[in-house]
C-alpha cells in the first residue's frame, strides 16, 4: 500500500500537532457544499470541488508566521489531488487556512457606513477573498473559506513557488528607489483594477478630479511621504512596547506568566 504524504510537524516547518476533536471539525468543512460551494466557478483554473477527488490527509497547526496576521489562528490542510490538469495527484495540495480578524478601519466607521459595510461582507473571510479575487489578474483558484468554532477563516493554496524579493542583494538608495518604484507600480495596478471604477482610464479621471490643478498633487504627494514617515515612528514607538511587555511578561524568570488563550 503506498503511503500518503503527511505535515511535518516541528520547530523547523512552524507546523504543530492539534486535537482529534479540532481536526475532525476541520476536515468536516471540506467538502462540495462547504468550501466547495465558496470557490471560484468561473475564472482561471477554476477549481469545481469533488469530494471523490480532493480528500483531506492531514492537518496541522501554523506558528510563528505572517505579518500583519502575525499571532492569529491558522492552519495547514494537506489534500490529496492536484493543482493542475497534469500534475501527480499523489503531490497533494496545502491549503492556508486563517482567521481573518476585522480590519482597523472599521473601528472608525459611522453607523451608517458600517451597516454598508456589514451588508456588504457577511464576514471577515468573505471580504478577504473577495479583495484578492478583485486585486489579481490570476486570482488563486483555492480561495474560498470555512467556519472553525463558528469563526470564519479564507483559505488559499500555499504555493511552493511563493518567494520574497532578498532585499539584502540592495546596496544603496538608488537601489532601493528602483525596487519600491516597482513596488509602488504592482500596488498601484492592483488597486485601480480593484477599484468600483473597473478601468484604469476612469480611475485616473477620478484621480484628476480629487487632485485638481498640478501643485495640489505635488502637495498630496507631499502629504502621503509625511504620514509614511510619522506611522513608521508610531509603529516602532508600537514595537518597543510590545517588547517591554514580552520581557515583563514572557521571560524566563517570571514565575506568573500571562496566559494567552487560543
Amino acid at each position: 500500500t503506498t503511503q500518503q504524504p503527511r505535515l511535518v510537524k516541528s520547530t523547523l516547518t512552524k507546523l504543530e500537532k492539534i486535537s482529534p476533536e479540532l481536526e475532525a471539525e476541520i476536515r468536516q468543512q471540506f467538502t462540495a457544499e462547504r468550501y466547495g460551494s465558496t470557490l471560484l466557478k468561473v475564472g482561471w483554473h477554476a477549481k469545481q470541488w469533488n469530494d471523490n477527488f480532493f480528500r483531506v490527509v492531514d492537518v496541522a497547526r501554523r506558528v510563528d508566521s505572517g505579518v500583519g496576521s502575525f499571532g492569529v489562528g491558522r492552519f495547514y490542510v494537506l489534500l490529496s489531488g492536484t493543482d493542475n490538469d497534469t500534475d501527480n495527484a499523489e503531490n497533494g495540495v496545502i491549503l492556508d487556512v486563517k482567521f481573518e480578524p476585522p480590519p482597523a478601519g472599521e473601528a472608525v466607521l459611522n453607523k451608517l457606513d458600517r451597516a454598508w459595510y456589514r451588508s456588504t461582507f457577511r464576514h471577515e473571510a468573505m471580504r478577504a477573498v473577495q479583495a484578492q479575487r478583485a486585486l489579481t489578474s490570476y486570482t488563486d483558484p483555492y480561495t474560498g473559506w470555512v467556519f472553525i468554532h463558528g469563526a470564519a477563516y479564507a483559505v488559499r493554496q500555499r504555493s511552493p513557488y511563493k518567494a520574497s524579493f532578498d532585499l539584502s542583494s540592495l546596496k544603496n538608495y538608488a537601489e532601493f528607489a528602483e525596487y519600491v518604484s516597482y513596488i509602488a507600480a504592482v500596488t498601484a495596478t492592483s488597486h485601480t483594477r480593484g477599484t468600483v471604477a473597473h478601468g484604469a482610464g476612469q480611475f485616473k479621471e477620478v484621480i484628476s478630479s480629487a487632485l485638481g490643478p498640478p501643485y495640489a498633487r505635488a502637495t498630496w504627494g507631499v502629504a502621503v511621504a509625511t504620514v509614511a514617515a510619522k506611522y513608521r515612528e508610531q509603529v516602532m514607538m508600537d514595537y518597543e512596547c510590545f517588547k517591554d511587555f514580552v520581557q515583563a511578561n514572557y521571560t524566563s524568570d517570571n514565575t506568573n506568566p500571562v496566559e494567552v488563550v487560543d
